[in-house]
């Protein structure tokens, strides 16, 4: 990274809203929050004026805390005007897990890339015995020792929690056709890395992105490969979606899906490619020693790490050995059906 580089960002809006709050961003879109467990604190939900109805982008998770938020801001923001229609930007639980509920409860159909919903009914649906002998041999293949933890992870034991069940019939978003929303056209971008066809919005018109977990303004998002999708390059499809953002205008106001509306989305995208470079440095040097990615995830993430962070430092380690690895930087080699990542 240059001395010289500036990645600033900036926050045009003066406030923002509580959890379990709401503020007009502008007129026809609102800017919901709702509270979430852990760091993150909360997540960023889109109320967009659709006519006679709103258009709700995400939707929190299933727990009791953002069922309550919902009754609230049902009360509060919605008695004159309904939902009428709930977009999901990807399948994780805080952006999902009311998606049934709030489809019950508005009587109103979802909407969602077709890898979304399909990563979604895999999670709530399969059969743990029916994976059990290939995440074993997965497990087995990259050092991982907690494989218990590890299984209830990948297969959704965890996720079930904090998912409400999905109907039947979901009405998928092409990834090439615009879609109409109120008076507006929005142009879906859908990337991967991140998650599985993850959708952002963008409306010309408004100069207006709704970037998901795609772009934060602060963290950076998980970039992992796992088990199911250990034949893909996460962190090469991420960094080259990445691409198509910054083809995007520098003053798009970007609504992300935590933390503050921003813009700055050239320096932004530019501050996270240089993360990312940062830690494929870091990778490369630890692999001086030959290491398993399961070993290799703590001392690349230092912190203290909790059960469901260590499975995501895990994924993101994979992926930037599979990016070194598939560059010509790294090699693997094997030692009792175990992977070795060296230089």
């Amino acid at each position: 990274m240059p001395p010289s580089a500036d990645f600033s960002i900036h926050y045009p809006l003066q406030a923002e809203p509580e959890p379990g709050g709401c503020l007009e961003i502008m007129p026809g879109i609102l800017w919901l929050r709702v509270p979430l467990a852990g760091s993150l604190a909360h997540i960023n939900l889109w109320l967009l004026d659709d006519g006679d109805s709103w258009a709700l982008v995400d939707t929190g998770l299933d727990s009791q805390d953002c069922r309550d938020a919902w009754e609230n801001l049902s009360a509060v923001v919605l008695p004159d005007k309904p939902v009428g229609r709930i977009i999901v930007t990807h399948y994780h639980p805080d952006h999902i897990g009311l998606a049934g509920y709030l489809g019950d409860k508005f009587q109103v159909d979802l909407s969602m890339t077709r890898g979304t919903a399909e990563r979604a009914r895999f999670l709530l649906d399969n059969k743990v015995d029916d994976w059990k002998e290939a995440i074993e041999a997965f497990c087995l293949l990259h050092g991982i020792k907690s494989v218990n933890l590890y299984t209830d992870f990948i297969t959704g034991q965890r996720y079930r929690k904090a998912v409400s069940k999905l109907p039947g019939q979901i009405a998928f978003i092409d990834h090439e056709q615009s879609l109409t929303i109120g008076q507006y056209a929005w142009r879906p971008l859908v990337a991967r890395g991140h998650a599985e066809d993850h959708l952002s919005l963008f409306c010309p018109e408004l100069n207006l992105l709704i970037s998901g977990d795609q772009i934060l303004p602060v963290i950076t998002s998980n970039v992992s490969v796992h088990f199911n999708n250990a034949d893909e390059d996460a962190l090469d499809e991420y960094l080259a979606s990445m691409l198509r953002f910054s083809q995007l205008p520098e003053d798009t106001l970007v609504l992300p899906s935590h933390g503050r509306v921003f813009t700055g989305l050239h320096n932004r995208i530019a501050r996270i490619n240089a993360s990312h470079e940062r830690q494929l440095t870091k990778t490369y040097e630890l692999c001086a020693t030959p290491a398993s990615a399961w070993d290799m995830a703590p001392r690349l993430f230092e912190r203290r790490l909790d059960d469901l962070n260590l499975m995501l430092a895990f994924g993101e380690t994979l992926a930037h050995l599979t990016y070194l690895q598939n560059q010509g930087k790294l090699k693997r080699q094997f030692n009792k059906e175990t992977c070795y990542f060296s230089r």
